[in-house]
């Protein structure tokens, strides 16, 4: 048997997979025949990637997930505290599994190190060497399983994100320093799941801050693993939000911003994301516009992105319309625990999806300014405004 891609690196072959990635190249033809001419025409050319074709109108993306409030806490009654902590991370792993087979991306936890201390604090688990012991072999456990299993679709790894750094007290400095170290020695080869260091002023970023040992021990593991990776709190994009409410999902998605008023990544999520390909548009404008100037190529690429960005937008509100009007019953876990912000009993979804994102985004930055200008935009300051012009542009967009 023979993979029939990679087009996914988690993946591994399997005797299910290789089923699923016959049936699933299908319907993604399938999905894409029944979009209008222009939309189909734009991913098969290249020009854009609606990422995750199989999942159109059937479920959104990604989630942090709101499970502090949320936990069964009757289901522990009767435990003692080792028992309580390994059916803690027993019912996370579990819910990992059930939720990745609900949706389409990856799964999160905003603030690892505060949320687990405050489920076990709820649960009146006693902070001790013993305890501590528990959950450090726990925590090492759930590593080992993110790093390993390929049971979702049969043959692929769950896509997990543990953001840290901000823990408020003792004990959540103890889980991250557990996460960080279990992450540590378990060795190259384990590089699941993500680890996110929200690095924050006054709370881990300066030598006599509370968290500052944890934000150094994170950074030394960063350079041999390249992970964890970081979130800069005190940034000029993220300033202005409480750091404790951001958070960076399994596919890097940034969710903070609600019209509806949840703001923060705390049971939200991305709904989904098509993939704009700069290069594409630049080689047909050098192509058609070869006498043009640099920065009349670069207004010309501007005028063909917006078309471009335009069709997109009307892509992923089209997905949003259908995904909304789907029967609650296609997501059991979502019923059953309340991991979004809004409940899933509702009789119009549109309630909870509300307040997810759609997301325009882009590939080749570097490259689209080496085409339309000749010179890579890193060794030409002209260049290097160019690009962040492109940027600010999008994103004003």
């Amino acid at each position: 048997m023979q993979q029939n891609n990679n087009e996914n690196a988690a993946n591994r072959i399997s005797y299910v997979g290789h089923n699923y990635d016959i049936g699933e190249k299908e319907y993604k033809k399938e999905v894409l025949d029944s979009l209008p001419e222009k939309w189909r025409l734009l991913h098969n050319d290249g020009y854009i990637h609606i990422h995750d074709l199989d999942a159109y109108g059937l479920t959104y993306n990604c989630l942090a997930l709101d499970l502090v409030d949320s936990l069964p806490y009757a289901e522990f009654d009767g435990l003692d505290d080792t028992g309580k902590i390994m059916h803690l991370f027993h019912y996370i792993q579990n819910l990992f599994i059930k939720v990745g087979n609900e949706q389409s991306g990856g799964m999160a936890f905003a603030n690892f190190d505060n949320e687990i201390s405050d489920m076990l604090t709820k649960l009146n688990v006693k902070e001790s060497k013993a305890n501590f012991n528990i959950i450090s072999s726990s925590i090492r456990e759930l590593i080992i399983w993110c790093n390993g299993d390929h049971t979702r679709m049969g043959q692929t790894s769950y896509y997990i994100t543990l953001n840290i750094g901000l823990a408020k007290n003792d004990f959540a400095r103890k889980i991250a320093e557990i996460l960080l170290e279990q992450f540590n020695n378990l060795g190259d080869l384990v590089f699941k799941p993500n680890i996110v260091f929200k690095v924050c002023n006054k709370i881990n970023l300066n030598p006599g801050d509370p968290n500052y040992d944890l934000y150094i021990k994170s950074l030394k593991i960063t350079a041999k693993k390249m992970i964890p990776t970081y979130i800069l709190c005190d940034s000029d994009t993220n300033k202005e939000n409480n750091p404790t409410d951001l958070a960076i999902m399994g596919c890097r998605s940034r969710v903070v911003a609600d019209i509806y008023g949840h703001t923060g990544a705390i049971g939200r999520g991305n709904i989904a994301n098509i993939s704009i390909n700069l290069p594409k548009i630049a080689l047909e404008i050098d192509k058609v516009y070869t006498d043009y100037d640099k920065d009349k190529k670069i207004e010309m690429f501007y005028g063909k992105w917006d078309d471009i960005a335009s069709i997109v937008k009307d892509i992923l509100l089209d997905r949003y319309h259908k995904l909304c009007s789907l029967k609650k019953e296609m997501f059991p876990t979502n019923l059953e625990v309340k991991l979004w912000c809004e409940s899933f009993n509702t009789d119009n979804l549109e309630d909870v999806f509300k307040h997810g994102t759609l997301s325009i985004g882009f590939i080749g930055l570097s490259e689209a300014i080496e085409i339309l200008t000749g010179e890579k935009y890193y060794n030409d300051m002209d260049n290097y405004i160019r690009a962040l012009g492109l940027v600010k542009h999008m994103k004003d967009y």
